[in-house]
């Protein structure tokens, strides 16, 4: 599943991502590392971090988020990190949370 989610195909990098959200694994982690960037976050890679996330990852997640200027990639971006955030129930989440609030393109 990890090769599929490095293809360079973006429908089956999806796939492997939407199933990889339920795997703890460093080598996820690894995975979600590499993958915040625009390219990615339209693949569903912030779902990622739903398993492996470490109190502080807010942190990583701030510094490495690179959001897609085509409205529909974004809106699919904040709704993974939405869903991350709801998931994961920390304060901590909190600026995340406000970045959906102010940049999500639809009423989330």
């Amino acid at each position: 599943m990890l090769v599929l989610a490095e293809t360079g195909e973006p429908e089956v990098r999806a796939c492997a991502h939407n199933a990889l959200k339920h795997v703890a694994d460093p080598r996820v982690r690894d995975l979600a590392l590499r993958s915040l960037n625009v390219e990615r976050i339209e693949d569903g890679s912030l779902a990622l971090w739903r398993a492996i996330y470490q109190p502080g990852d807010h942190r990583l997640i701030e510094a490495g988020l690179v959001l897609p200027e085509d409205l529909e990639r974004f809106h699919w971006a904040m709704l993974d990190l939405e869903g991350l955030c709801v998931h994961v129930g920390q304060p901590e989440c909190l600026p995340l949370m406000l970045l959906v609030y102010a940049h999500a393109p639809s009423s989330l």
